[in-house]
């Protein structure tokens, strides 16, 4: 029966992207609580078996960080029991239908530098995604220990980036931080291929159709730019926490007593 459940957890991470930061371990030694913390790429990916999963385990708060356009496009299914809260981290209304035409009408010369590398600058210093992962903390500390989840489109960005300050808020060390943020290349490979196939033939250019798939992978690099975005606005991490997403000494402390053991 353990073994059955552990190939379900594994097949809907592979599909989904959805993971728990559960068995992680603290420098001094202590362990994050299983079935607690969750992430994930958008839920309307999932099936039904999927969703009683997540009812399964009690949420009480969905943190959806998607535009207003991406959930009209792909509106989350509803989890009994837990709170659908939009927190927008970038702010505006995209349209995901609109984004081959914008893509397609690109000058191949506009991909140079890699772009989600200033998306992860924004994540740091953009005052509307500043505010939005000050909601979404707060949030973690109003569940009080309650099960919740966050995601995104892709659950690989917006997602992982809040992933990985909760961690290092938690006090885990950086290198497994960085596995966690990483993991996300190992999954969604077969929708990651459907969507590519989809689109090729729309978009008609193989060079603007590799960097597409460039865009869907998650590098060490993006996280290093925050990191040292944060490094050069605020000097320490725990400026920037306290500063920026209202997670003071006393609040830390309160996510390690809720989540910790």
């Amino acid at each position: 029966m353990e073994t059955a459940y552990k190939q379900r957890i594994e097949e809907i991470e592979r599909r989904t992207n959805l993971r728990n930061l559960g068995g992680y371990r603290t420098k001094d030694g202590r362990i994050i609580k299983h079935n607690l913390l969750f992430r994930s790429a958008e839920l309307a990916e999932m099936n039904e078996e999927d969703i009683a999963y997540l009812q399964e385990n009690g949420l009480r708060y969905v943190c959806d960080f998607r535009s207003e356009g991406e959930q009209e496009a792909k509106p989350n299914p509803v989890v009994a029991g837990a709170q659908n809260i939009h927190i927008s981290v970038l702010g505006g209304v995209v349209n995901p239908q609109e984004m081959i035409a914008v893509i397609k009408n690109m000058d191949i010369a506009e991909f140079k530098g890699d772009w989600l590398e200033n998306v992860y600058v924004q994540f740091v210093s953009d005052p509307v995604a500043q505010a939005a992962y000050r909601r979404f903390f707060d949030l973690v500390l109003q569940a009080e220990g309650s099960p919740l989840l966050w995601h995104c489109a892709a659950g690989k960005d917006r997602t992982g980036f809040a992933g990985a300050i909760l961690l290092l808020a938690l006090e885990v060390p950086m290198e497994t931080v960085m596995e966690d943020f990483l993991r996300s290349n190992n999954n969604r490979k077969e929708a990651i291929e459907h969507m590519l196939s989809s689109i090729q033939e729309k978009l008609g250019d193989d060079k603007k159709l590799a960097k597409v798939r460039e865009m869907m992978a998650v590098k060490q690099e993006y996280l290093t730019t925050a990191l040292n975005e944060i490094q050069k606005n605020y000097g320490t991490m725990e400026s920037y926490m306290e500063e920026v997403l209202g997670l003071t000494t006393e609040a830390r402390a309160k996510l390690k007593s809720f989540y910790l053991e």
